[in-house]
């Protein structure tokens, strides 16, 4: 059994009201509605600046987008034809070139040991 059907059968001794006596409430109900869905000029204004504002973001975006960047750099020269080794060197060059940084107070640095074959190394 449904919840509407549950509804009906437990109502259907009350009484429906009639249409003069719902009169007033639905005036008032019409109303309501009429005065909520005509916008004030203040925020008509604020619906406007807001439509600007999204405007001139997405204008924005679309510049930024088609230039590619906002600053005039050119990007760096691709390596070409770098085998792994290669590539492996230079990404530890980078690392080295770069000072380790000391874990905060709110951090933690893990550690990981693993021993095969009776030797240990740290990852």
């Amino acid at each position: 059994m449904d919840e509407l059907q549950l509804l009906r059968e437990l109502t259907d001794d009350v009484p429906r009201p009639s249409a003069d006596r719902l009169a007033p409430a639905r005036a008032r109900l019409r109303a309501e509605i009429a005065q909520e869905t005509a916008p004030s000029p203040v925020r008509r204004r604020m619906v406007w600046a807001a439509a600007v504002a999204v405007g001139v973001a997405a204008a924005s975006v679309a510049v930024v987008g088609i230039t590619g960047t906002t600053d005039s750099a050119p990007a760096p020269p691709a390596e070409v034809a770098a085998g792994p080794e290669q590539v492996l060197r230079a990404a530890a060059v980078a690392a080295r070139a770069h000072p380790v940084a000391a874990p905060s107070d709110d951090q933690f640095i893990y550690t990981k040991m693993v021993r095969q074959g009776g030797i240990t190394t740290e990852t």
